[in-house]
């Protein structure tokens, strides 16, 4: 199958495709370019790619926010979700192709080339599979990096090189950050108002600054700040325990050091 065929059967003209944020295209500065997949977050496409989603994230989620406002987006989001799962094989075929497409376009511009295959989802990239190969195996020289709120998906990292995994905290699983932590990990964690000091006792670093979390340290909070898309969320819940609020006991802020 030619790769015009592959994009005309999938109904879309693109899955992937690099620097899609803000927060990634400022990977310019190390001399980066990152391809990210965006898929319908949750289950919002009748499909789960997000297992550890609660109702506090679902309505916070940055899958809204940006071009995410736009149904047309959500529409080719949902449709690129629900080609994972019924045609796994072509959705494979065309992951494949583009990754293989933008290292070369990197290489071309003298930049290194990374992969978030995770920007709205949350899905183990053993299931990236094409061939008998995860996507980890078949590019063993590219830099994969994403998030997850599923613990055990932190350690996929122990097992590929090119893989960074940082942990998500929700306001609910500390005890898995703090296990997560101790086993070498960085966690996430958003903040309301201005990043603190400390939170918990970890040092907090600005997440903010760049998207590439394997260039931070670890055992450490990568702290982000409430974004358009969830401040609305914040006013609405009143202990929303996925945003750390400013009067949070747990939270050192600059002010108080």
């Amino acid at each position: 199958m030619t790769v015009k065929a592959m994009y005309q059967q999938a109904g879309f003209s693109y899955l992937g495709n690099v620097n899609h944020s803000r927060k990634m295209a400022k990977g310019k500065t190390f001399d980066v370019m990152t391809y990210s997949v965006y898929l319908a977050s949750s289950d919002s496409s009748g499909y789960n790619v997000c297992p550890m989603a609660n109702v506090f994230c679902k309505n916070a989620c940055l899958n809204y926010s940006g071009h995410g406002r736009y149904n047309r987006t959500q529409k080719a989001r949902i449709r690129k979700t629900r080609l994972f799962f019924e045609n796994r094989d072509l959705f494979m075929k065309i992951l494949f192709h583009e990754i293989a497409y933008f290292k070369k376009r990197a290489a071309k511009k003298g930049l290194s080339f990374a992969v978030r295959f995770n920007a709205t989802s949350d899905i183990n990239l053993k299931q990236l599979k094409l061939d008998g190969l995860n996507v980890l195996e078949q590019f063993p020289d590219i830099q994969f990096y994403d998030y997850t709120k599923v613990y055990k998906y932190l350690f996929l990292a122990n097992e590929y090189e090119n893989l960074d995994m940082t942990f998500s905290y929700s306001g609910e699983n500390w005890n898995e950050c703090e296990n997560a932590l101790q086993n070498g990990f960085r966690v996430s964690a958003i903040f309301e108002k201005e990043l603190p000091e400390t939170f918990k006792g970890y040092p907090v670093i600005d997440g903010d600054q760049y998207d590439m979390r394997y260039f931070d340290p670890n055992d450490v909070i990568v702290g982000l700040r409430v974004k358009k898309v969830s401040s609305k969320e914040l006013n609405q819940f009143n202990e929303n325990p996925f945003f750390v609020p400013y009067n949070h006991p747990d939270r050192v802020n600059l002010e108080t050091v």
